[in-house]
């Protein structure tokens, strides 16, 4: 009965059917012209900007099914192969059509998923005008969904495009439904079915879609009037809900097969239902209050007290049923709701994938479903025109600090070490992120900073899949600075997890017969010591870098110092203690040792150097970023200050 309470009595035809459709051409240009300057204005820096590492290699740069744009080969690979455990033919056609037009050129490419935004808020204000039967209210909705700053994720990270094509689907899927009520014509109802087939070909999430037509129905649809219409309702909606049952067999059997979402046994149904609460509270809070949004929110699978999943769940609940008791009155409110909540479900943590929490980008089209109900609500009791006034300001008020958010936080995706750096910062336990500010570290040549990240993977993570690809890195790093001796002990760890592995084996005899050979070496030079108390200095420096490699770091340390008194530069002193406490596992002994240096001689660019890198490696991230950016400053021609300050530095 609420339901049928909700909207005309029996019989009557809806103003929505009834009401025909005039569109005056002035508004429409004024909010496109909008639109677009407000994209413009926000997004205009990216490009200049490059691929991310994340995602953006294993999508665009080495995918061989768009490697030569779009064509014939390219489709049917597209609809018949997995990527990575995804399934998204029209984003991978999308991403081709770009190959084919602008090659691998990233800023081109980043442009064009600024045009999917600028699209999509375009077509959002469409619906909203629709829906709602107001220029203001439509206007208002798509400018603050274009600036909203949670939605710079799928615009500037470029293989997160499926969500920006699945949402342009989505909403043209809809257009066509609202169209189709009003005219009940085949080909819009072909329009519709056809639209939301490509958008759940684009991104899975769509795949909630005729559970958003439903709730349109509602309102403002008016198409719950009584049994007939009802029926008519839902029989509309059979051959999606068909496509539904048939992709979501093939995708979930996919990625079961591909690894990709965790079983019952690696995640029990309580941690996934942790999961769900705590990422619903955190999608909420992010509507409004976005400063503390991240590329990555490490899962919380179990870890939240009970008091605050109940205070949630009493929240969520509180929210439902509010939603519901007020439908008569206001059932724009119920819908927004329930469109918000309903296709967030699936990607919530119910399913368990990957590593996470939540995501910015899952969000991108539930937010549309709540810009449409803050619109209509606004519209129905602003009627005055001082309090339409004031209600088009405070909507104006949060576009102007969205837009100011958005704009401060852009230059993050420049690069993938400042995205995982204010993942860290943001929320320091974080395997994921530290996992793969690491990868950058180690990337970039600066393999102690990426041993210590990756080091940090294996205190706090609780994927063991995570922790074996930690340790194995771990290895490799060592290699890559000598450290068979620190390299040998990971190796023979993962290889016991992952005896499949076809280079461990090879990698860890080879760990082995290097710590064998640097055992030889520094016998070799013990000998020469003790026949000749004034051996050269750099045999001194060569057998104190062999015990730092081999984790003698007290020996080390004496043998720095006593090269010192012989004559070597301070700052290589300095390097070697510092390098050789952290080999040893002791970098916080070590960042004292560089903060004392640069206490005394902060003059020095040298020693300001190895005072951040010594930061990195006691995982002071922040207090690492401040130091470079004034000393990137201070000492504009050094060449790693300026190489770390393009790596992490805003």
């Amino acid at each position: 009965m609420l339901v049928r309470d909700a909207v005309e009595p029996a019989g009557a035809r809806s103003e929505f059917e009834s009401e025909s459709e005039r569109i005056a051409i002035a508004p429409v240009v004024a909010a496109i012209v909008i639109i677009v300057g407000t994209a413009a204005a926000i997004y205009h820096p990216v490009a200049g900007y490059d691929f991310l590492n994340f995602d953006d290699r294993l999508y665009i740069l080495d995918n061989e099914a768009i490697a030569n744009g779009l064509s014939v080969e390219t489709i049917v690979r597209a609809f018949t192969e997995v990527f990575h455990g995804n399934w998204p033919p029209m984003a991978i056609l999308a991403d081709a059509y770009d190959v084919t037009l602008f090659g691998f050129e990233p800023g081109w490419h980043h442009l064009s998923s600024v045009a999917w935004h600028v699209l999509n808020s375009v077509l959002l204000y469409f619906l909203t005008l629709r829906l709602v039967k107001s220029w203001a209210a439509a206007m208002c909705a798509s400018v603050l969904f274009l600036v909203h700053p949670q939605h710079m994720e799928p615009v500037v990270w470029i293989s997160s495009r499926q969500h920006l094509v699945g949402a342009t689907f989505f909403l043209l899927c809809l257009l066509a439904y609202t169209r189709y009520v009003r005219t009940k014509g085949r080909w819009e109802y072909a329009g519709m079915v056809t639209s939301f087939a490509a958008a759940v070909l684009a991104k899975s999430m769509m795949i909630t879609t005729p559970f958003v037509l439903l709730l349109l129905d509602l309102w403002p649809l008016g198409r719950f009037r009584d049994g007939a219409s009802t029926r008519r309702a839902v029989l509309d909606k059979l051959p999606l809900f068909g496509i539904c049952l048939l992709y979501g067999v093939a995708l979930y059997t996919r990625e079961v097969d591909q690894g990709m979402i965790h079983s019952v046994d690696e995640v029990t149904l309580g941690a996934r239902l942790d999961n769900v609460l705590v990422a619903y509270s955190m999608y909420l809070q992010s509507i409004v209050s976005v400063d503390a949004l991240s590329i990555h929110y490490p899962d919380t699978m179990g870890d939240t007290p009970g008091t605050t999943l109940a205070l949630i769940a009493a929240l969520l609940g509180g929210i439902s049923a509010g939603a519901a008791l007020t439908v008569r009155k206001f059932p724009m409110i119920f819908v927004s709701w329930f469109w918000f909540a309903g296709m967030l479900f699936p990607v919530s943590g119910i399913v368990s994938y990957h590593y996470h929490c939540m995501a910015d980008r899952y969000a991108y089209v539930p937010h549309m479903g709540i810009a449409i109900g803050v619109a209509a609500l606004g519209h129905r009791l602003l009627r005055s025109r001082p309090a339409a006034i004031a209600g088009l300001a405070l909507a104006m008020g949060f576009a102007a600090y969205f837009a100011s958010v958005s704009t401060d936080r852009l230059p993050r995706f420049r690069n993938d070490a400042r995205l995982f750096a204010e993942a860290i910062e943001r929320y320091p336990v974080n395997p994921f992120a530290t996992i793969c500010l690491a990868y950058e570290y180690s990337g970039n040549g600066y393999y102690l900073e990426a041993v210590s990240m990756f080091q940090r993977t294996l205190e706090v993570s609780k994927w063991q899949s995570l922790r074996n690809d930690a340790n194995q890195i771990i290895a490799l790093n060592y290699d890559h600075i000598d450290a068979p001796a620190i390299a040998y002990p990971p190796y023979r760890e993962v290889l016991q997890e992952r005896p499949e592995d076809e280079m461990l084996p090879g990698r860890t005899k080879n760990a082995f017969d290097a710590m064998q050979a640097h055992a030889k070496e520094i016998e070799t030079l013990e000998a020469q010591l003790r026949e000749n108390d004034s051996a050269p200095i750099e045999d001194l420096e060569r057998l104190a870098q062999l015990y730092a490699l081999n984790g003698r770091t007290n020996e080390s340390i004496e043998l720095y110092e006593r090269a010192a008194e012989l004559g070597l530069a301070g700052n290589e002193v300095s390097e070697g203690i510092i390098d050789a406490l952290t080999l040893g596992g002791r970098p916080h002994e070590a960042l004292a040792l560089a903060r004392d240096a640069y206490a005394q001689t902060p003059e020095h660019a040298e020693v300001a150097y190895l005072y951040i890198r010594a930061l990195l490696r006691a995982r002071e991230i922040a207090e690492a970023r401040s130091a470079l950016a004034m000393s990137a400053e201070r000492f504009p021609a050094h060449a790693g200050m300026s190489r770390l300050h393009r790596l992490l530095a805003d």
